[in-house]
């Protein structure tokens, strides 16, 4: 038996959810969020100094900071949707990127939570995949090697059988003066 609860998002998926909503709204906008406060507005510190407005500083030092969400850095530190951004988000100097951005903001505001868990399962994939392709590889003598039988590998008890070859004193052939 379902109960209503268990299909209910918790609380901090959701709020991930309408910060994903906010920060794929600034980002086609190009908004960067400003350092500053006067009003309840954010507002750049040199335009709150010309009007002579009452300003304080959102940003902490030793705080993390997101240039797009400013204090809420839950959408930065999340690595599985970084990966997805990371291969589906257009160059900063592409001409269409702020129209990539509205594609996804468009996507998300849809259906937040539906949008951040697909999203978040393709970053998961794409860096499991990139980890995979990372990983040595066996080179060609190390699999002949574990094919072998072990009386083969073990290190021989005598001297070599075969010589090193000598490598010649002076060249052969035709030598040519610099």
């Amino acid at each position: 038996m379902t109960i209503a609860t268990d299909l209910a998002p918790d609380i901090a998926e959701m709020a991930q959810a309408h910060s994903l909503r906010r920060y794929l709204f600034r980002r086609s906008k190009g908004l960067k969020m400003a350092e500053y406060t006067s009003g309840g507005q954010e507002v750049e510190k040199a335009f709150a100094l010309a009007n002579a407005l009452p300003f304080c500083r959102i940003r902490q030092d030793g705080q993390p900071w997101d240039i797009y969400l400013g204090p809420d850095t839950s959408i930065r530190d999340d690595t599985f949707l970084q990966g997805f951004f990371t291969l589906c988000a257009p160059d900063p100097g592409d001409p269409e990127a702020p129209y990539r951005w509205q594609r996804l903001l468009k996507e998300c505001q849809s259906n937040r939570l539906k949008a951040l868990r697909k999203w978040r399962n393709l970053g998961a994939e794409a860096i499991s995949r990139a980890a995979m392709q990372r990983s040595s590889r066996m080179a060609d003598s190390e699999v002949a090697k574990t094919k072998l039988k072990p009386i083969y590998l073990r290190k021989p008890n005598g001297k070599k059988p075969l010589k090193a070859p000598v490598e010649p004193e002076k060249p052969r052939g035709r030598a040519q003066k610099a």
